[in-house]
């Protein structure tokens, strides 16, 4: 039979045991809550100088263009996309379904053409994995669907498109389905990083670029749209008269292609 004092001491550590696990559990707990926030911040730039922040995390995606006052807001689960401005203090609200039919999105030819590499690359010290397309005249329709390009520079003259994206992250199908027709580049998991345009020429233009990439805590309430809004029923009206040059500039920087409300 043990002795009445090792039973004691036997009994006291059980518990210790316990109180540690418990304590321990908590702490995980507590810092799985805190890492369930984290989500990641990009800074980019359009060859214009003008500077743009992406968040991303499962609360939502939000794009914001400071020197514009713009920002562009959708989040789980209607993915509804929201543009608003701040200086305007207008917003207009579009269905999904309503973006991407605008964008002139075609998921059938997605990744047509598009070949992937094999091997890892960097894009701005970031791991990341390229995918590139040919381009011919034959081809070009139906396979750089809206690739972004800067202005002045004709679809033709791209003799090869490259474009980076992360690797696959841990966030809600619906963030990069948006981000990839935001961009409008193929939907390959990850979220778009940039993309190159090789030119006929020999030079290549870089319509949009990611600077850095960092990971960061992003409460919900950054997707929350301000109070007190006027809503409207286009883009171009968000930002009311007088911007149409900032307005073209956005325009290709989004990849649209075209002259924005025109």
């Amino acid at each position: 039979m043990m002795p009445a004092f090792a039973c004691k001491w036997r009994l006291l550590g059980c518990v210790g045991i316990l109180i540690g696990s418990l304590c321990s559990s908590m702490f995980l707990n507590e810092a799985l809550a805190e890492g369930h926030n984290l989500g990641w911040v990009f800074d980019r730039k359009n060859p214009y100088g003008g500077s743009a922040i992406l968040y991303v995390s499962r609360f939502g995606v939000k794009m914001t263009y400071p020197h514009l006052y713009y920002s562009v807001v959708t989040v789980p689960p209607a993915w509804d996309v929201v543009h608003y401005n701040t200086k305007s203090g207008k917003m207009c609200v579009q269905t999904l379904p309503r973006y991407l039919a605008l964008k002139g999105r075609n998921p059938a030819i997605d990744r047509r053409g598009w070949k992937g590499k094999s091997h890892p690359v960097k894009y701005a010290g970031i791991p990341a994995r390229l995918f590139y397309l040919s381009v011919t005249e034959g081809t070009m329709e139906d396979t750089l669907v809206g690739i972004p390009r800067v202005a002045r520079t004709k679809a033709k003259s791209i003799v090869v498109a490259k474009y980076y994206a992360t690797q696959p992250l841990d966030l809600p199908p619906g963030v990069i389905s948006f981000l990839s027709c935001f961009y409008d580049v193929p939907n390959v998991g990850g979220i778009p990083l940039g993309v190159d345009e090789v030119l006929s020429n020999g030079t290549t233009a870089r319509p949009w670029a990611t600077l850095s990439m960092r990971r960061k805590e992003i409460d919900s309430s950054l997707f929350k749209i301000p109070e007190g809004l006027k809503s409207c029923s286009t883009q171009a009206e968000v930002f009311g008269g007088g911007m149409q040059g900032e307005l073209d500039e956005l325009a290709d920087d989004l990849g649209l292609g075209r002259k924005f409300g025109k």
